[in-house]
């Protein structure tokens, strides 16, 4: 990693849940033609928090995030069918409860950060969004399948904030001890 990008400080880091290659495989050409901007964020993902650290921090909140993880026990997800927020459409998973459950184990280690910065609240609606638009009336999306798989680690990716590929950072096992 090169000098520059390792000291930078307007790097951010996102913390996600990747799905299995289905989910992706579903997703990506759903994704391309409805939101190709979240394709530059990595692959389709279910977002704990954004954005985290600041990646100039990892060495400080890296130790702290995988304390959490280590106390945190693996668990599934079923998405099993759409929802929409004002301008996007997602997956939603049918009980977000284990998802917030783990969301709510990492916000008691890190209180001072929120999901998306604050900017919809202080809670998080486990998503993995599918479609960005200003008129989702006029997107067509196929018959939504079941997904159903396990989680037993979170991904911390890192990327500047603005239209950047993110790439993978870290990936940190739940290990319900």
């Amino acid at each position: 990693m090169s000098e520059e990008i390792s000291t930078n400080t307007t790097l951010e880091t996102a913390l996600l849940i990747i799905p299995p290659p289905e989910v992706q495989v579903f997703a990506a050409p759903i994704m391309e033609q409805y939101a190709p901007d979240r394709q530059l964020v990595g692959p389709a993902h279910i977002t704990l928090f954004y954005p985290f650290f600041p990646y100039s921090e990892r060495e400080n909140a890296i130790p702290l995030l995988k304390e959490v993880c280590a106390r945190s026990s693996p668990f599934s997800i079923t998405l099993d069918h759409y929802e929409r927020f004002p301008t996007v459409c997602y997956l939603a998973p049918a009980d977000p409860s284990p998802i917030l459950h783990l969301f709510q184990s990492i916000q008691k280690m890190f209180p001072d950060i929120l999901p998306f910065g604050g900017k919809f609240g202080p809670d998080l609606v486990p998503h993995l969004t599918l479609a960005e638009c200003e008129d989702l009336d006029k997107i067509t999306l196929p018959p939504v399948p079941t997904f159903h798989f396990s989680v037993d680690r979170i991904h911390v990716y890192y990327g500047y904030p603005v239209r950047s590929a993110w790439v993978p950072y870290l990936s940190i096992p739940l290990l319900g001890k």
